[in-house]
């Protein structure tokens, strides 16, 4: 292949997208250098991906990479019928010399449940506009071809890079970055990053997180007819007061006739900056979403589950994807997971509900407990099943006392983690952590994943509370008991999870 010079490559583009082409290959050089650097950072995850598999606290059946660090989701796409996703990665996480520069992993599945894993996508390139990050952003289908969107750093600006070998290897689009810097607002924050890109009509639309001075968190919308030239539209939303300096990773997408804004804010209040995630339900008239009250993603908590993703897929469902932070066994080089994919919808009270996608059950092994109508007397608790992988369903009437699920507890009971719901109030209480989900109706129903080191609860559907645990080994009953009052157990079943 003949190389072109960047001026003669800027006049090509130009005319390809007047033209609506964005498919020659000329404008996505191969790079034998940076396939050199993607060669490397794999060889470091391979090197170490057997010492985290045999770690007894490393998830089973939650996505996680072979090995190092993992942060953001990025890039959830459906590519003739299966489901990529990609994720912030550090491959030099836990080696020395470190480097913390991120680049992009790669992983696919037929069902949302069983991962395999593909080399990495993207690396940063030593003196080159991506040098400091490969940073947050999507996937999606253009001209026929995967193309990622992301966010290269520095400074921070949005590339693309495209696959032309059925997503495999990737290459950089020659004229990178293709929005070189946010748009002249007064009092704009330096955050310009995360782009979150879907097809709206005849057009390319692009969302990036920013914030505004004052005011808080910001997203800023672009369109495009071709991914490559891109015209700024206006703010999309904004908001959450001076304490929010910046809208981190942001999705938007339908559900039904309304439309749902996700951000995670960063907080001048917290330690860690980092905030609870939040998402509002508004309208949206092309230009601008106007938001309902704003609530949490998820209420584990920002030192728990942050950056969620998502995509539509072939049923119409809206699956979403977030990051649960933490790792294993001490001195064992991996660090971030994923939650189980959730299938997000909107109740009849225009509010989120949130439940794991149904190919989750396809992991169950045969039912080990199978209870109706059974009494929880105070200072009486009972066994209710054993296990590390467990998928447990109860429903619980409401007008009694505390439910306690003594999870991972030891053969005696002493020794356990302790998750307290008030099926009354809808308070719920782990560790140091507080939540409410609010009052509910005559009963409760909740969904409890446990995963050696994972813990999900659901809580009426409508509530995901994403929670971590190191329990010692053996420790493995699933003890529930009742305090204050009796509790009635309307049903409860338990199934062992397989490894995904």
């Amino acid at each position: 292949m003949v190389q072109m010079g960047r001026r003669e490559l800027l006049a090509g583009a130009a005319g390809m997208a007047l033209a609506g082409v964005g498919g020659d290959e000329a404008l996505w050089p191969a790079d034998p250098e940076h396939a050199a650097l993607v060669a490397r950072a794999q060889a470091l995850v391979d090197a170490a991906a057997t010492q985290v598999t045999a770690d007894p606290l490393r998830p089973a059946f939650h996505f996680a990479p072979p090995s190092r660090f993992m942060n953001d989701p990025n890039g959830p796409v459906l590519v003739e019928g299966v489901y990529h996703i990609f994720y912030q990665h550090l491959p030099t996480w836990g080696t020395e010399p470190f480097s913390g520069a991120p680049g992009w992993g790669h992983a696919s599945s037929r069902d949302l449940v069983r991962w395999r894993h593909w080399p990495i996508a993207l690396m940063p390139k030593p003196g080159d506009y991506d040098a400091a990050a490969v940073a947050s952003g999507a996937c999606v289908v253009a001209d026929g071809h995967p193309t990622i969107v992301y966010t290269s750093v520095p400074p921070q600006a949005q590339s693309l890079a495209r696959s032309f070998d059925g997503m495999r290897t990737w290459r950089r689009y020659a004229l990178n970055p293709v929005v070189a810097g946010p748009p002249p607002i007064p009092g704009l924050e330096d955050g310009f990053r995360d782009p979150f890109v879907w097809r709206e009509g005849r057009q390319w639309r692009m969302l990036a997180g920013s914030g505004i001075r004052g005011v808080g968190g910001a997203v800023l919308l672009y369109g495009s007819p071709d991914l490559l030239q891109w015209e700024y539209l206006g703010v999309l939303c904004r908001g959450m007061g001076p304490d929010c300096f910046q809208w981190e990773c942001p999705n938007f997408f339908p559900l039904g006739d309304k439309w749902a804004l996700v951000v995670s804010p960063l907080l001048h209040s917290e330690p860690a900056l980092r905030g609870p995630v939040q998402v509002a339900v508004g309208d949206y008239d092309g230009r601008r979403f106007t938001p309902g009250e704003w609530r949490p993603m998820d209420l584990g908590g920002p030192s728990i589950y942050y950056a969620p993703n998502s995509l539509q897929d072939a049923r119409g469902r809206r699956v979403v994807f977030g990051w649960i932070m933490g790792g294993g066994s001490p001195g064992v080089p991996w660090d971030g997971l994923l939650t189980v994919p959730r299938a997000v919808t909107l109740g009849p009270d225009g509010r989120l509900r949130v439940r794991p996608v149904r190919e989750l059950e396809t992991l169950r092994g045969p039912k080990t407990t199978d209870w109706r109508d059974r009494t929880l007397e105070p200072g009486r608790p009972i066994e209710a099943a054993r296990g590390v992988q467990l998928d447990v369903a109860l429903e619980v009437a409401a007008d009694g006392g505390t439910l306690e699920m003594r999870l991972f507890a030891s053969v005696d009971g002493a020794r356990c983690h302790s998750l307290r719901v008030e099926p009354s109030t809808g308070a719920l209480r782990f560790g140091d952590k507080r939540a409410s989900v609010g009052p509910g109706g005559p009963r409760r129903s909740l969904r409890l994943l446990l995963d050696r080191s994972v813990i999900e609860l659901y809580v009426d559907s409508r509530e995901a509370m994403t929670l971590r645990a190191h329990p010692v080994a053996g420790d493995d009953r699933l003890i529930l008991a009742a305090d204050g009052a009796p509790v009635r157990l309307r049903c409860l079943q338990a199934w062992p999870m397989a490894s995904a």
